[in-house]
């Protein structure tokens, strides 16, 4: 994502421009570089210029991703994944790569190959199959791709509530890690109790994160996906007990009635030093 001028020196309309294959996230007034940016800024002729914010296709994108609501997918894996794709007509190499060329497509290494290496692990098997994968306690992955053994029965450590889960798949902040590190990055290894992220109280009317932040609390860990400020409320990708799922949330509601926070990922994502191509 980038400003550039697009305005004239007075405006008293939004002008309407369009870029190749961009999408117009919003305008600026004033700051070329977007740290004035805001999603609510209002025509004026103050004489002051106006920038204009695109989402590009494989410069960070996330204009031709499908972010809906997954909870509802009929099925949940119960069977070794590689099974349960061949049986349906494809394969795990393909469900990888396709991951791989969605993320790709996105920008490996950007706020937006994070979030669509989250969102599109989940489409694929909603789109294609109805289907979720499971909640596993203990399930962090430090690889490329979907694990061979996911889906598999493989009773789970008690969680620390005492539940046992039954088939291989992601925790909450094994989901979270994964994406990251398939989004083309080292393993950042954060769980729900991380602070070494600036971050702010999601209840402050001034808290407000972007795709590919955190939202955390404990003992949970979610990625915000999309922000919706017109209708207040985020969509996350998550793994939680009835799977691993994309749903909304209140933009500053507290999640399970435990004080959450919104952790910002910026200084994360722009360190070079982070990134890693797969």
């Amino acid at each position: 994502q980038k400003f550039e001028y697009e305005g004239t020196a007075a405006f008293s309309t939004f002008p309407k421009v369009t870029k190749d294959k961009c999408t117009l996230d919003g305008w600026n007034v004033g700051s070329a570089d977007g740290k004035q940016y805001s999603y609510n800024v209002e025509p004026s002729d103050s004489g002051s210029k106006l920038y204009a914010r695109w989402s590009c296709e494989g410069s960070g994108s996330i204009a031709n991703l499908k972010i809906k609501t997954t909870s509802g997918a009929k099925t949940v894996l119960n069977q070794p994944i590689d099974s349960f794709l061949k049986a349906r007509g494809s394969s795990l190499d393909a469900y990888n790569a396709y991951i791989k060329k969605r993320v790709q497509e996105a920008g490996m290494g950007t706020r937006a190959g994070v979030v669509t290496a989250a969102v599109e692990t989940i489409n694929y098997l909603y789109d294609n199959f109805n289907t979720k994968m499971p909640y596993y306690w203990g399930g962090h992955f430090q690889q490329i791709g979907i694990p061979t053994n996911f889906g598999k029965n493989i009773p789970s450590s008690p969680s620390d509530g005492g539940n046992v889960y039954q088939y291989v798949s992601f925790d909450c902040s094994g989901f979270v890690n994964w994406a990251i590190k398939n989004g083309g990055y080292d393993f950042p290894n954060i769980n729900s109790y991380d602070t070494k992220w600036p971050h702010c109280k999601i209840t402050d009317s001034s808290c407000i994160g972007e795709p590919g932040d955190l939202i955390e609390s404990l003992p949970h860990v979610v990625m915000i996906v999309k922000v919706e400020k017109a209708n207040n409320r985020y969509f996350v990708a998550e793994s939680t007990p009835s799977g691993v799922i994309v749903q909304p949330r209140g933009l500053h509601e507290n999640m399970s009635g435990n004080a959450s926070n919104v952790v910002k990922m910026e200084s994360y994502y722009s360190n070079s030093a982070n990134k890693k191509s797969y």
